[in-house]
């Protein structure tokens, strides 16, 4: 486990502690599942009205983020407390779609547009597989439950990179374009990653999720914080720099 993952587990199990640091967090991965995702496959069932192969992968994909972010709900309400709600400045995907010039909701006209939804979806989705581990080792011993939930959606997870790997290939008009949109996505959403993760831990911190840990410790992850804020390191997933493993089929 790389040291800011670890990091980020030690943390995770701090704000977690808490029924307040609970909802946040839950309530923050069930937003992510299906808000800003939804405007995406939007577009994408609205291009695939007549490739019926296409319209039925994405229709289950986001049928599956739905319910996702239902079963991730009811664990939010199971700490006893009302859904969090996500403060717009947290929300990762509105973060990544700004950095990336504003890409959600427009409309695909062409099949490098259906490429580069799907490498967009592909990059979210490398994220989600890296960080579901940490999410169902942070709650083991807290809530069993919620340890089950994350299982069952990682296992998703791990298909639905799949389907983004299979259809951004067979849309792109060449493995060049895919290799350079997918590496550009990988990088942005690198960094973009780490700001948001900085802007949680100091949100955390101002909100008193971490009030029941020791002061010292609470001064401690205050220092970390502000390092990061300064450094701004990006935070790469292992998938970074994995190139093309099999030819592209260009689609007419």
């Amino acid at each position: 486990m790389r040291i800011a993952d670890k990091l980020t587990l030690l943390f995770m199990k701090r704000m977690l502690a808490g029924p307040r640091g609970r909802s946040h967090f839950l309530s923050q991965v069930a937003d992510a599942e299906n808000n800003d995702e939804g405007a995406v496959f939007a577009a994408l069932l609205e291009r695939a009205k007549e490739d019926e192969a296409l319209h039925k992968l994405v229709a289950r994909h986001a049928a599956d983020e739905e319910r996702h972010a239902e079963l991730l709900g009811a664990r939010a309400l199971a700490t006893g407390l009302p859904r969090a709600q996500v403060p717009e400045h947290l929300k990762l995907l509105r973060r990544l779609d700004e950095a990336l010039g504003g890409f959600f909701g427009q409309p695909l006209r062409s099949n490098e547009d259906v490429m580069k939804a799907y490498l967009l979806l592909q990059v979210i989705e490398e994220r989600a597989v890296t960080q579901f581990p940490l999410f169902k080792e942070a709650f083991v011993g807290l809530d069993d439950e919620t340890v089950k939930v994350f299982a069952e959606i990682e296992v998703d997870e791990e298909r639905h990179l799949k389907y983004c790997q299979a259809v951004a290939k067979r849309y792109a008009p060449s493995e060049e374009v895919h290799e350079k949109t997918l590496q550009h996505f990988r990088e942005v959403e690198a960094k973009v990653f780490a700001e948001n993760s900085v802007r949680n831990m100091s949100y955390a911190l101002e909100q008193g999720f971490l009030d029941e840990a020791p002061a010292l410790v609470r001064f401690g992850w205050r220092l970390i914080q502000l390092y990061a804020a300064v450094v701004k390191p990006a935070r790469p997933t292992p998938y970074m720099g994995v190139p093309v493993q099999r030819p592209i089929l260009a689609t007419a």
